[in-house]
């Protein structure tokens, strides 16, 4: 269920960092938007978040999507009963699907009418996930705290690429 990310602080940025801190200091308002390229310590960071939260529920899109349309199903009740719910992979797929649409708009919904903070993680700008939704998910998921990561992805930092497949011989 959780992503297979190494859980170290030292690969969450340092803005990221104090970003998260104010958030769970009561400094800044919920939900939180953390958006930025891939690898640069965002799911690393919530992990982290969850790993400190009693009682966090962590999802991704693609999970609310399978169970979009079932509302006694278990991502609903869990995420119902927690003290944050951390949602990853926000628009991941090239296009919105109705099923991802709908995920997304509901677990909105509901953390909002029940009272619970919500962290969604995106490689998506604003505007980007604007353009992958509509306006009506857009202004749920930012419409507390954005934060922007930025840096190199660290998934290759200090280590070279494992192996390579040479490329095809050229046809004779």
């Amino acid at each position: 269920m959780f992503p297979r990310v190494v859980r170290e602080p030292a690969r969450v940025p340092r803005r990221l960092q104090q970003a998260l801190q104010g958030l769970l200091g009561g400094r800044l308002p919920w939900p939180a938007y953390v958006f930025g390229p891939a690898g640069v310590g965002k799911t690393c960071a919530a992990l982290l978040v969850h790993d400190t939260v009693p009682e966090a529920f962590w999802a991704d899109a693609e999970l609310l999507a399978e169970h979009a349309y079932e509302q006694a199903s278990w991502p609903w009740r869990f995420a119902s009963r927690a003290n944050l719910v951390i949602v990853d992979e926000v628009g991941c797929r090239s296009r919105s699907s109705e099923r991802e649409y709908l995920g997304v708009k509901r677990m909105a919904d509901q953390c909002h009418r029940l009272g619970v903070p919500v962290l969604w993680v995106s490689n998506l700008t604003p505007e980007q996930l604007r353009q992958h939704f509509d306006d009506r998910v857009f202004s749920r998921l930012c419409c507390g705290t954005v934060i922007p990561v930025e840096g190199e992805d660290q998934r290759f930092s200090g280590f070279p690429i494992k192996s390579q497949v040479p490329p095809p011989e050229p046809s004779r």
